[in-house]
């Protein structure tokens, strides 16, 4: 006659499947896991490799410099502004080139970059609570401005990091206040405000050398400069 096993037996029995079970599962979650982790990488290494060998463009600078490259090719900047800048080493000229759309050529050293007309930075967004009661109760709002040009001559800037942001204020000699936030790793400004504050008191020679100073040239104006353009060429061609 066959024993049956105790009822403490069959429990234990049962712990056991559990336990082999979860050994199962862990298993199981760990090799998910390790996919998770190294499938991204690898997708990344991949289109950089791809990139590199490619020529597509890894950044946005790179993307602009390549768009910029091709846009412009051949054709002559409607002003070029050259700049040198000196101190013990020697003196470099920065050349800074504005083309037709207000598209800007930084040459520097040996680095190049081109910078597209700035677009407005889009107005902050509303908490989601309050975008059905802003639709139905405030009209639409204008589209975002650039900052009027800075009237002052000097200002006094102070900075601090969070996270992978630099916060900057510059505080100009008129009170104009300026608050930016820039992602250190690829110098775009995401936000950007500005206020009226009381003009700083800067007294005294030892006070103005805290301060950097501005030296404003003449604003570009791309209309007239185009203008003057078509006339000259309409000379040359008319000789």
């Amino acid at each position: 006659m066959e024993a049956h096993p105790s009822l403490l037996e069959r429990i234990k029995a049962a712990f056991a499947c559990v336990d082999t079970a979860l050994d199962g599962l862990k298993g199981s979650l760990t090799r998910i896991a390790a996919v998770v982790l190294v499938v991204p990488s690898l997708a990344t290494a991949g289109y950089q490799a791809y990139a590199s060998l490619s020529g597509k463009p890894k950044t946005a600078a790179q993307a602009d410099n390549q768009r910029l490259f091709v846009k412009y090719f051949n054709k002559q900047p409607l002003v070029t502004i050259p700049v040198t800048v000196k101190q013990e080493r020697g003196a470099v000229q920065a050349l800074f080139s504005v083309y037709d759309e207000g598209d800007v050529y930084v040459e520097y050293g040996q680095s190049t970059q081109w910078f597209p007309f700035p677009r407005p930075l889009a107005p902050p967004a509303l908490p989601l609570a309050l975008i059905g009661t802003a639709h139905a109760q405030a009209p639409a709002a204008p589209p975002a401005k650039l900052d009027a040009p800075r009237a002052a001559a000097q200002f006094q800037q102070s900075e601090r990091m969070e996270d992978n942001y630099l916060l900057r204020t510059r505080r100009w000699d008129n009170g104009m206040v300026e608050d930016s936030r820039i992602d250190v790793r690829t110098g775009a400004i995401v936000e950007h405000r500005t206020r009226q504050e009381a003009p700083l008191k800067l007294e005294g020679e030892k006070s103005r050398v805290i301060g950097a100073t501005q030296q404003p040239l003449q604003a570009i104006d791309l209309k007239r400069l185009r203008a003057a353009r078509g006339k000259a060429l309409e000379a040359e061609a008319g000789k």
